[in-house]
């Protein structure tokens, strides 16, 4: 194989990775579960474990019942802007996070960092 194409190849192979990392792409993740199967998410964190808010990724949020890949980017997004949640008033001001969302989700997270 010729210099010049050995080139194309190697910047074709690199836009491809830069492209993954843009768009948040992680091969070692596995897909969400549809937003709406508390059973699923039980089963994903075991019986009594709490997802700390302040911490999880997106990905791991999706997990959660009720929540979307959308509303997982806004939770992502308001934590940024307010740095951490400290309590279940802080997420009255997350796009698509209504009362009745919250209230199913204090069974599953935390606001501690463990």
């Amino acid at each position: 194989m010729d210099r010049q194409r050995m080139q194309i190849r190697i910047l074709i192979a690199l836009g491809l990775v830069l492209a993954a990392v843009l768009v948040g792409y992680n091969a070692f993740t596995s897909p969400p579960l549809s937003p709406a199967e508390p059973a699923a998410a039980t089963a994903m964190f075991g019986a009594g474990y709490r997802l700390p808010v302040n911490t999880a990724s997106a990905v791991e949020l999706q997990q959660l019942p009720g929540v979307s890949e959308t509303v997982a980017k806004a939770i992502i997004t308001y934590r940024r802007q307010i740095v951490r949640f400290d309590s279940e008033s802080d997420w009255m001001g997350i796009s698509g996070v209504d009362r009745d969302l919250l209230a199913e989700l204090l069974g599953y997270i935390t606001f501690t960092d463990q």
